[in-house]
């Protein structure tokens, strides 16, 4: 407590960035029909953002605040390493050869922002005119992204942090942690990371917002106003592109695709990646904005704690849980019901009914939506479907024990 007191008192704040502060938190006008509670939340988080921007940014100038941060971390050198996610978070190499764009040729946000509702995007400013800008076009945007569960963000390197990213990965889309710079006491500067991506206006635009969270896209800067930098070789794709048929001959996880998908479907992609510490065979097909992506590797050892029994319904089936989920479902069940593992022997059509849920999000399509992974003896099947029927996934899971 004492290093701490006398590290505040080496904080001081000009009568303008005062001024600000005390505007900020006073101008902040909830919208929506979001309860009592929520309203003073969100100025709290508005205000706690702006304050966290004082403490570790004092010499920025007073045109200068930090975009949305997350209060409750410091700055880091080590990102949080993510396990398991079967694209990595990389690049596919067409992307390689796009213009990317920074910050650098747009003002920061200089306002308050209200924490996303769960299930929505939250575009700042800058990011949203540079969407305007480049629409149509192959050039991907280099944003830094915050997460937020029940108004708060959710913490680098937590597993449900590592388990959306996981999500949002298997889903295309390219994420990782990047690396910038703040002030912080005397003006030292202080290197973090924070999570980044790289992605089109149209990937942005069809963002797949899971229903338990809120999404910020905003523009990085480090503590000068300098745009952080991007390192493409972060996102460069470490696996194989296959062919579809060359998916079907792998040796290893080949037999545990389908023989059949639904009508309407067709191959986008296949990757096949193998290293020391991964070992899996991926592939997508879509239709329109519906998808289904399978992934199929080795039961490892954190996928063990979310096998359930199809008797422990209070494990897997959604019904019990409405949305929003970081609301409905229990700290203590939140891995197993978010994505939970059955034994193929055991599985039934109604077990996948129950993971089946509809989400009503405008510039969307409609229909059943399900994430959950089927056991085949020591190999693993995991899907993420949308669009797709639970009777058609359930036929698909069939064909490979058939």
């Amino acid at each position: 407590m004492k290093a701490y007191n006398e590290y505040m008192d080496n904080i001081s704040v000009s009568d303008t960035l005062h001024r600000r502060l005390v505007s900020c938190a006073a101008n902040v006008r909830p919208t929506g029909r979001l309860i009592a509670i929520r309203r003073y939340a969100a100025a709290f988080v508005c205000l706690a953002m702006i304050l966290l921007g004082v403490l570790t940014v004092p010499r920025l100038s007073p045109g200068n605040s930090l975009p949305i941060a997350d209060p409750s971390q410091q700055p880091a050198t080590n990102p949080p390493a993510v396990t398991g996610s079967d694209s990595g978070g990389k690049l596919n190499h067409n992307l390689l050869h796009s213009t990317i764009i920074d910050g650098s040729s747009y003002a920061q946000a200089d306002a308050c922002y209200a924490v996303p509702e769960s299930g929505a995007c939250q575009f700042i400013t800058p990011v949203s005119d540079a969407m305007k800008d480049y629409a149509g076009t192959d050039a991907v945007l280099f944003v830094a992204i915050n997460i937020f569960s029940e108004n708060k963000p959710l913490a680098d390197g937590s597993e449900e942090m590592q388990q959306e990213m996981r999500r949002l990965m298997d889903l295309g889309y390219q994420l990782w942690y990047s690396e910038a710079w703040t002030y912080q006491g005397k003006g030292e500067r202080v290197p973090y990371a924070y999570l980044s991506g790289l992605f089109t206006v149209e990937k942005l635009e069809n963002f797949p917002a899971g229903a338990d969270y809120g999404y910020s896209f905003y523009f990085a800067h480090n503590g000068d106003g300098s745009p952080a930098a991007v390192d493409v070789s972060t996102f460069e794709l470490p696996g194989n592109d296959l062919e579809l048929t060359a998916a079907y001959a792998d040796p290893d996880f080949g037999a545990y695709l389908p023989g059949t998908v639904p009508d309407g479907f067709s191959f986008e992609s296949a990757v096949r990646f193998i290293n020391q510490e991964s070992n899996y065979l991926s592939i997508l097909w879509t239709k329109g904005m519906g998808d289904i992506h399978w992934s199929v590797s080795y039961l490892g050892e954190d996928d063990q704690a979310r096998i359930t029994s199809v008797d422990d319904t209070q494990n897997y089936d959604l019904a019990l849980y409405p949305i929003p989920r970081g609301e409905s479902v229990p700290r203590e069940l939140w891995e197993i019901v978010n994505d939970p593992i059955f034994r193929i022997e055991d599985l039934t059509l109604e077990v996948v009914q129950a993971r089946a849920y509809e989400v009503s999000d405008a510039g969307d399509i409609s229909g059943p939506r399900m994430r959950f992974g089927v056991l085949y003896g020591d190999i693993l099947v995991k899907i993420n479907v949308k669009g797709a029927s639970s009777e058609a996934v359930f036929e698909m899971l069939q064909q490979i024990q058939e």
